[in-house]
């Protein structure tokens, strides 16, 4: 871990960026060779997660958003800071503890899964075994991201007063109440330090989603997804909840548990809302 003081001031033009300026090349002293270095650590106490932005010849800067700077109660005045910093290796591109988890089998094919797959919303007190939690969780992994780089992070929960609280946040909305009655939750996280474009961060964790909320139906259990959209009460409660970073943005979560309702399968497929390009020829069946 790297500790250094410095003084945070306001940007010298409008619209500028407010960063620090490292002490240090974090090339060499984290021994990181090629791509962009992301970092944790604290500012004055404050938690942080970012990414280094290189100004050549070994000098590199961090920048401190609006929300960091809120956090850490820069004003505009110059600010003495003492900073941590630690080299996040888990958010860095094809690092992290990949292996393989029991494995679990099923009879259903893919379309099958697809194609039957319903929110269930009622279920068993029977708990689900650890084996296959991680089975649908190794379906979240496999989920194809944007530029291959795995912005998400999966929470487990079975904490009771968390999940109560939460259908209590807003008490008006019924759609979460299957929380209450889960053996387990999992909450999709998505992490801005490691996809910085939105659209792309959504894009991916909802894949991710998906393919547990098919995974969970192959083996034999139900599944449901609740969302938990950005400005919401629910969000921010569980953001507080987890202490997570500002770059951790919570962005669903699955009840899941044994099924105590069955629901009939019900065809999809609407022409009405597919178009064939005229012109274009397509093979017969």
């Amino acid at each position: 871990m790297q500790t250094f003081s410095s003084i945070l001031k306001k940007p010298d033009t409008k619209g500028g960026l407010t960063f620090i300026e490292l002490p240090f090349n974090p090339a060499k002293v984290f021994n990181v060779s090629k791509g962009t270095i992301k970092v944790y650590g604290t500012i004055n106490g404050v938690e942080y997660r970012n990414k280094l932005i290189s100004r050549g010849n070994g000098l590199y800067i961090m920048t401190v958003d609006k929300a960091l700077q809120k956090r850490i109660v820069f004003t505009g005045e110059d600010l003495k800071i003492e900073v941590t910093m630690n080299l996040d290796e888990s958010a860095m591109q094809g690092s992290g503890k990949r292996e393989n988890v029991e494995k679990h089998t099923c009879d259903m094919d893919v379309l099958t899964a697809i194609k039957t797959r319903r929110s269930i919303r009622i279920f068993k007190s029977e708990e689900i075994e650890k084996s296959k939690i991680q089975t649908i969780l190794e379906a979240g992994f496999c989920a194809p991201t944007a530029k291959n780089k795995r912005p998400w992070y999966f929470i487990v929960t079975r904490n009771k007063d968390f999940l109560t609280n939460l259908i209590k946040v807003d008490a008006g909305q019924s759609n979460y109440l299957p929380l209450a009655c889960a053996d387990c939750c999992i909450i999709v996280c998505g992490d801005k330090s490691i996809q910085g474009v939105t659209e792309f961060l959504l894009e991916d964790c909802s894949a991710a989603a998906q393919n547990m909320l098919l995974a969970a139906h192959g083996l034999g259990l139900g599944a449901t997804w609740c969302s938990l959209p950005r400005a919401s009460k629910r969000n921010k409660y569980a953001c507080e909840f987890y202490n997570l970073s500002d770059k951790v943005i919570p962005l669903a979560i699955i009840a899941l548990g044994y099924p105590a309702e069955e629901k009939e399968f019900a065809p999809r497929y609407d022409e009405t809302k597919v178009h064939w390009e005229i012109g274009e020829e397509y093979p017969a069946e």
